[in-house]
């Protein structure tokens, strides 16, 4: 694995437009991911540690957000910086 890139594999049961989105809170969004239409299947998706703007996210929690027909789920990540 890289260092400073998170790779988070993602499991779909459906087929669907399938937001993948990273954030500090419910309306604070600092990157999404993915936002197309996936086939089910597993997939890899890497994230570099950015937000949108391409600056590094300072340490801390984030939550990742993904849905996709009714299906929605949200977990914790916590971000670490390390040398």
């Amino acid at each position: 694995m890289q260092k400073g890139v998170l790779f988070n594999q993602v499991q779909l049961s459906w087929k669907d437009k399938t937001p993948l989105r990273i954030s500090y809170g419910a309306h604070q969004l600092v990157r999404t991911l993915v936002d197309d239409d996936r086939e089910t299947g597993e997939y890899l998706v890497p994230w570099d540690g950015r937000d949108r703007r391409q600056l590094t996210v300072t340490s801390g929690s984030c939550f990742y957000r993904i849905g996709g027909g009714n299906y929605r789920s949200c977990k914790k990540l916590i971000v670490a910086k390390y040398v």
